[in-house]
Order: C-alpha cells, then structure tokens, then sequence
C-alpha cells in the first residue's frame, strides 16, 4: 500500500514495514492496547491506509490507524480463530478456521454484515478448515484447507463453485 509492504513476524509479535520508494525497513511492536501476540496476515483498506492484522494469539483482528494509532479489535469471541482478512471498498472479510466460516463486517464500525456460506445447511458449499480469504469485486474466494479445494462465493454469501480437489499424492 502507497509503495509499503506489510509482513506480519509472529516470531517477534511485530510487523515488519518495507518502504519500497524509501529504501527503508521498519520493526513495528504495537504497544498497550494493540500489543499483537501472533501476527499471522494482514491487509490495508485500500480507502484510508487503516492496517487489519489478524492476531491468532488474541483470538481477534487489530486495527490501526496510518499512524499506527490502535483503533480497536473485532471478529473475537468465543470459538473464533481468525486466520486471515482481505480489506475491499466496503467490508472487511474474515477466514476463521474455528468457526469454520468466512465473515463479513463492515469496515468502518465492525458491525457483522453476514456470514459464508450463507446457508449452513448446503454441503457443496460448507468450509471445513478456511485458511485464507480474498474479495474481489464479483466474488469472495475461500482457500479450504480442511476440504482440499477453493470455494468461491457471490459477495451476497451464495456459493458460486468448488476450484480444485484432494490431489493423488503429496505435493
């Protein structure tokens, strides 16, 4: 974002900066209320250069404002395991592997707006292990890491199709 790229150390609890115009690198440790415990992904809404960092270790995604000011944390709760989280111009969307579904909240007050796969009872469209999310304009991909295979999803939570299957050998 704006020449920056954001890489989440979960070593450190840190996010590393790389300033590509720059040609500067940065250790970033949030403190207080936004000290991170295991960054594992992160995404910049591309409206206002507000950092989401998913925190497996607080069970949340941690918001910080473009001058790294802590904002809050949502997507917590109890069974929650977020994974990842994909920014686009309206909502945020986050992978939770423990919930075994994919949400969606709005992006600026952190409201839920809905939930994939919109009918839980549809099998085809089930997710058994979402590790990773990305919103597009038309669609919502899901990496299902506990089914082997992509889902994708219309951005109203109705399931589209199935990309890939449980290959024959490892690798």
């Amino acid at each position: 974002h704006d020449g920056r790229i954001y890489v989440c150390d979960t070593r450190l609890a840190a996010i590393v900066v790389l300033d590509l115009e720059g040609r500067e690198f940065d250790l970033w440790s949030p403190v207080d209320d936004g000290q991170l415990r295991e960054p594992v992904n992160c995404a910049v809404d591309p409206a206002d250069g507000r950092l989401f960092v998913t925190d497996t270790g607080r069970g949340e995604i941690v918001v910080f404002g473009p001058d790294r000011r802590f904002l809050g944390a949502f997507a917590g709760g109890e069974g929650a395991r977020p994974v990842d989280v994909s920014v686009d111009d309206s909502l945020a969307w986050v992978a939770d592997f423990g919930r075994s579904s994919v949400a969606a909240y709005d992006r600026r007050d952190f409201t839920p707006v809905r939930t994939l796969p919109a009918d839980p009872a549809d099998s085809a469209a089930a997710l058994y292990g979402p590790m990773s999310v990305w919103a597009g304009p038309e669609a919502v991909y899901v990496s299902d890491f506990g089914a082997f295979h992509v889902q994708v999803y219309a951005r109203d939570g109705t399931w589209l199709r199935t990309v890939g299957q449980l290959g024959r050998t490892p690798g």
